[in-house]
């Protein structure tokens, strides 16, 4: 009888482990803030995504995002901000862990027009009018 008392807290034990085991996690997080080095100011609103997954969050007042259950290995975190570049950087994710990862935007050279160094040059256009009667 007292075999058996001490027995079954050893087999209970023993499942639990085991279903620890099982329930390892298989996704990480990601998270940090989005900078814009132009403006010198973190940006609100930056859309990020995770390449080959439905993950996709937006950057807050203070830049920063939060990606959770993102599977483990290299992530490819692509940011896009109207105006800016976009940007596509490799993030390490480990099971169960956060993975800090800040990221600078920049402007891309300038091809004129609003916002541009020159001017924006037309080709030669007409404007007309007709009136037609009946």
């Amino acid at each position: 009888m007292n075999s058996l008392r001490l027995l079954v807290p050893v087999l209970v034990l023993s499942f639990l482990s085991a279903a620890l085991r099982a329930q390892t996690p298989t996704t990480g997080m990601i998270e940090g803030r989005v900078f814009d080095s132009g403006r010198a100011e973190y940006l609100e609103r930056a859309r990020l995504t995770v390449e080959g997954t439905t993950l996709e969050t937006f950057s807050d007042e203070s830049g920063q995002y939060r990606f959770t259950n993102v599977p483990v290995g290299t992530a490819r975190v692509r940011v896009f901000f109207t105006g800016l570049v976009t940007q596509t950087v490799a993030v390490a994710v480990a099971a169960g862990e956060v993975a800090e990862h800040n990221i600078t935007m920049a402007a891309g050279p300038s091809r004129g027009g609003v916002g541009g160094d020159t001017a924006v040059k037309l080709d030669k256009f007409v404007v007309a009018t007709s009136k037609e009667m009946d």
